[in-house]
C-alpha cells in the first residue's frame, strides 16, 4: 500500500506550520473577497455588479497570462540561479504593465462588443490594479520558493483587508461598483509593496560569474514558463467563455447573477488540495535527488486527491 508513505514528507520536512499559514491565507482572503462582493451587490444591485463582473473577466485573463508562468517557474528553477529573481521581476513587470496598457486601451471596444459599454470605466481601473500588481510577482514567488509562507500569508491577508476597507469606504462615498475596482487597486498596491519590502528582487541582482554573463539561467525560466503560459490560456478560455456569452446574450443583470452565484459557490468550497500543492511545490523543487522528490510526491498526491 502507498498510504504508509503519506507521512514521509511531513515527518522529514515538518511543513505543518507552513501549511497552516497558507490555509489561513487561502480561507481569509476568499472570505474577505466574498464579503466585499456581497456588500457591493447589496449596495449597487445585481445589474451594477454585473458591470464589474464583465470587467473582471478581462482582468482575470491578464492575471493568468501576465507573468507568462514566470512566478511558478521561479519557484521550480530559480533556486539554482540567484540572479533569476531580478530578471523575473523585470520581465514580469514589463509584461504586466504592457498588458495593463492593452486592457485599458481596448476597454471601450471590448465592452461595447459585448453590449455593455458602461463596464469600460471599471475595466480601466482594473487595468491599473493589474499593472501595479505585476510588480510583486517575482517577490511573492521568491517568498514561496524560500519557504517563507508566514510572510506570504501576511502579504496576502494584509492586501485583502485593504481591499475590503477601500471597497466599503468607496461605497460610502458613492462610487458604486467602482468601489470594488479601486479595492483591487489597493490590494495590488499593498501586495506588491509588502512583497518587495520582504524580498527585494534586486538583492541578488549581480553575483559571481553572472556579473559577466547577465543572461545565464534565464533560458530555463522561459522554457518552463512557456508551458505554464499555454496551460493558463486554455484554462482561461475554459473558465470565462461562458461569462462572455452570458453577458452578451443576457446583459448586466444576467452576468451579475451568474458571476455572483459562481463566486459564492467556489469561495465556500475551500480546497485543501490547493493549499497542500502550493506548499509542496517549493519542497519538490528543492529536493536534491529523485528519491526526495518521490517522497514529496507520494506524500502529497494521495491527500490532494482524497480531499479534492
Amino acid at each position: 500500500s502507498r498510504w504508509p508513505h503519506v507521512t514521509s514528507w511531513f515527518l522529514t520536512e515538518r511543513p505543518i506550520a507552513k501549511i497552516v499559514a497558507q490555509l489561513a491565507s487561502y480561507v481569509s482572503t476568499r472570505l474577505i473577497l466574498l464579503a466585499s462582493t456581497v456588500v457591493v451587490v447589496r449596495s449597487v444591485g445585481v445589474a451594477g455588479y454585473g458591470l464589474f463582473a464583465l470587467a473582471l473577466v478581462f482582468y482575470q485573463a491578464g492575471l493568468l497570462l501576465r507573468d507568462a508562468g514566470l512566478g511558478q517557474a521561479l519557484i521550480i528553477v530559480g533556486g539554482r540561479h540567484t540572479g533569476m529573481t531580478w530578471r523575473a521581476f523585470i520581465a514580469g513587470s514589463v509584461i504586466g504593465v504592457c498588458f495593463a496598457a492593452v486592457i485599458a486601451s481596448l476597454s471601450e471596444l471590448a465592452t461595447t462588443l459585448l453590449g455593455l459599454p458602461e463596464a469600460a470605466p471599471i475595466l480601466r481601473v482594473l487595468a491599473v490594479a493589474f499593472g501595479i500588481g505585476s510588480l510583486g510577482i517575482a517577490s511573492n514567488a521568491a517568498l514561496e520558493r524560500d519557504l517563507r509562507f508566514t510572510a506570504r500569508a501576511t502579504v496576502e491577508i494584509s492586501s485583502y483587508l485593504t481591499l475590503g476597507v477601500v471597497t466599503v469606504v468607496g461605497l460610502y462615498l458613492g462610487w458604486g461598483a467602482l468601489a470594488l475596482a479601486w479595492g483591487y487597486v489597493a490590494q495590488g498596491s499593498v501586495q506588491a509593496a509588502l512583497a518587495i519590502a520582504l524580498e527585494p528582487p534586486w538583492r541578488h541582482r549581480i553575483q559571481g560569474r553572472e556579473r559577466m554573463h547577465g543572461t545565464v539561467g534565464f533560458q530555463p525560466l522561459v522554457q518552463y514558463g512557456s508551458l505554464l503560459w499555454a496551460s493558463a490560456l486554455l484554462t482561461y478560455l475554459a473558465a470565462n467563455l461562458d461569462n462572455m456569452a452570458v453577458a452578451a446574450l443576457g446583459g448586466a443583470s444576467a452576468i451579475g447573477v451568474y458571476a455572483l452565484s459562481y463566486t459564492v459557490g467556489t469561495t465556500v468550497a475551500t480546497s485543501l488540495a490547493q493549499v497542500l500543492n502550493r506548499v509542496a511545490l517549493p519542497y519538490y523543487a528543492r529536493a536534491v535527488d529523485d528519491a526526495a522528490r518521490l517522497m514529496t510526491f507520494d506524500s502529497v498526491v494521495p491527500l490532494s486527491t482524497a480531499r479534492s
